[in-house]
């Protein structure tokens, strides 16, 4: 299992995840310190150099091989989700958590933040607004669910993202066993010309249906 941590900046994604992945014995990566790992340089640097273009293309370059990966927890920085391949990257290879997080609190944590390009020589405030307004569609289309970190800390956070995973095994589970009963008959069926009700056919239909409208099967 994947798990991808989203969110604008400030919401604790970095903080978060080293939680989420020492709970659960598993490796943690972060796209913009691997970024800086690999090009030697820091991201304000690349803003300043190669633009937020250039700094964009490395990003999306780092998230491929990032994701290629398992049992993973990846931090990803705030605009990752700008771009619709990453976006599918996201979706198709985890399980994608949102860390919302009320604009006081994203302009209260990156206050006193030097290291942060898109809020150089620019009135913070307005900026994290106009990132909010543009950005959030996007974060709620990619993830899988939606934490609201409000008045909560980072621990607090990881804990429900903890929770929402150790329950997510049972369920999938299930959901597989389902799946591997149904193909029996289906297979049964087409080989063996086993006839079965009208009734039988729409009951297996309501139970196709019921089994992708819970969460952990995703159909992209």
């Amino acid at each position: 299992m994947n798990i991808f941590i989203v969110g604008p900046m400030g919401s604790g994604k970095t903080t978060v995840g080293k939680i989420v992945a020492n709970e659960l014995f598993l490796e943690f990566f972060d796209t913009d310190a691997t970024i800086e790992s690999k090009t030697g340089v820091t991201i304000d640097w690349i803003f300043d150099i190669e633009g937020e273009e250039g700094f964009r293309k490395r990003e999306t370059l780092v998230l491929k091989e990032l994701v290629s990966s398992n049992s993973i927890v990846l931090a990803t920085g705030g605009g990752i989700v700008i771009e619709a391949e990453n976006r599918e990257l996201l979706a198709s290879r985890g399980t994608v958590f949102y860390l919302h997080t009320p604009l006081e609190t994203q302009i209260s944590r990156t206050a006193k933040d030097k290291d942060r390009p898109l809020l150089k020589d620019q009135d913070p405030a307005k900026v994290l607004a106009d990132l909010q307004e543009s950005r959030q569609v996007f974060y709620q289309e990619v993830s899988d669910h939606i934490i609201n970190t409000e008045n909560k800390s980072g621990s607090d956070v990881a804990n429900e993202i903890v929770k929402l995973v150790k329950n997510y095994g049972p369920v999938f589970a299930s959901q597989v066993n389902y799946l591997i009963t149904i193909s029996g008959i289906m297979w049964g069926y087409i080989i063996l010309s086993e006839v079965h009700s009208m009734r039988f056919w729409v009951s297996l239909l309501l139970i196709i249906g019921g089994l992708f409208l819970v969460r952990p099967i995703k159909i992209k």
